[in-house]
């Protein structure tokens, strides 16, 4: 027992010194310079690829720097890097090729991204994330000149590259409302955004600060893909999303892929309930379902139900009411159920102004009395003379 403890002793003691030489090692380069010049000559490229495989990290932290300000003239000596025995190397020639983000080195990255070795896999994924979204241009512009043959990036790929940028976009839609065109800047981006949504989805459940779940849920109804179906059906049938309002969008965005199943079976429940206790809430969670599913017609029929129902003020059933008669391409009884919400103690005009479910009624004489007579401040071409308000006029 005396020895084992021995000899671990002794490998700490090796290890540890192993770590205070990564900062003072003998083989470090010696040229900073060379890195200004963002130049290496062949004998300075061929101490960076030896370095790579140092043992000591300062070493590979360095070389890398040096070949990364190198640029195309290092990529040749980073693929053989790539078949070397030498992990180390082979590794840091991986991160390096991330760093230098230049087109010549896109085929070596492609084949990483199926090597046999995890690590290697793993490494040259989040290598490419750093060559960001223009990446795929620069594969396709390959593929058609001819450069590539073949190129499939896989989906776990491309969820990462395109996190942050549908992060972005999801940020910048305006929260409520569900109109048509709301998630196009999305839908711009084509077929690779669905895994990047997929992806953000699964984190937005476990972390919601990262995004908005139920945005990438209505953003993923916007496309058709046998992956979003199988996908969320996962998700439903795992039980892994509970609220209410979150699992009507998840089986509205089911119902869009052409699952119906799910949208059916939980409009047969409310209606049922609807039936033996009817109230305000179950009729207008019945309306929601259907506005979401774009059949304007049926959620008018239960906004309206919902107001009739309510006990109290029924304004927000009321204009929910006319934002589905506006979708639904009645503007002119839109204008009416605006007046009536509002009648019925509504007051959110800052929203109501901007809410582009009501866009079909803007140019409508009715609705432009309704801002005269509620909120004039927010009358066309008065929106700029608008002044902040002074803060002692409300002491």
């Amino acid at each position: 027992m005396k020895h084992i403890l021995g000899i671990l002793a002794v490998l700490l003691l090796t290890l540890g010194a192993w770590a205070q030489d990564g900062r003072r090692s003998p083989e470090s380069l010696s040229k900073p310079s060379a890195a200004e010049a963002g130049h290496l000559d062949s004998s300075e490229l061929a101490d960076c690829v030896r370095l790579l495989g140092s043992r000591f990290y300062a070493d590979r932290v360095k070389a890398q720097a040096l070949m990364a300000g190198a640029g195309e003239e290092a990529i040749k000596c980073l693929q053989d890097s790539l078949s070397s025995g030498n992990i180390y190397r082979r590794m840091n020639a991986v991160v390096t090729l991330g760093r230098i983000r230049h087109p010549a080195a896109i085929p070596h990255m492609l084949k990483l991204l199926y090597d046999s070795n995890l690590a290697l896999r793993n490494a040259a994924a989040e290598a490419f994330v750093k060559y960001g979204t223009g990446v795929f241009a620069q594969i396709d512009r390959m593929l058609e000149s001819g450069e590539l043959q073949s190129a499939r990036v896989p989906d776990v790929v491309v969820a990462k590259v395109y996190q942050k940028l549908l992060v972005k976009l999801l940020g910048e839609i305006e929260s409520g409302g569900n109109y048509p065109g709301q998630y196009d800047k999305i839908v711009n981006i084509g077929a690779r955004a669905v895994p990047g949504l997929l992806y953000l989805l699964d984190r937005a459940l476990e972390e919601p600060a990262v995004a908005n779940p139920e945005r990438v849920l209505r953003a993923l109804g916007e496309f058709k893909d046998k992956r979003i179906a199988e996908h969320l059906s996962r998700l439903w049938n795992a039980g892994r999303i509970e609220r209410p309002g979150l699992r009507r969008s998840l089986a509205v965005t089911l119902a869009k892929q052409g699952e119906t199943k799910f949208v059916d079976k939980m409009l047969q429940g409310l209606i049922k309930a609807a039936r033996e206790r009817g109230n305000s809430s179950i009729y207008e969670e019945i309306a929601h379902i259907y506005h979401d599913m774009r059949n304007f017609e049926e959620s008018q029929k239960w906004f309206l139900r919902a107001a009739e129902a309510s006990s109290g003020p029924a304004g927000i059933h009321f204009y929910n009411y006319a934002c589905a008669l506006a979708m639904g391409g009645k503007p002119d009884e839109a204008v009416k159920a605006l007046q009536i919400a509002i009648d019925n103690n509504y007051q959110n005009f800052e929203w109501m102004v901007k809410d582009k479910e009501l866009d079909a009624i803007r140019d409508k004489p009715a609705y432009l009395d309704i801002l005269k007579k509620h909120c004039p401040q927010y009358l066309p071409g008065r929106k700029g003379e608008q002044k902040e308000k002074d803060p002692d006029s409300e002491q």
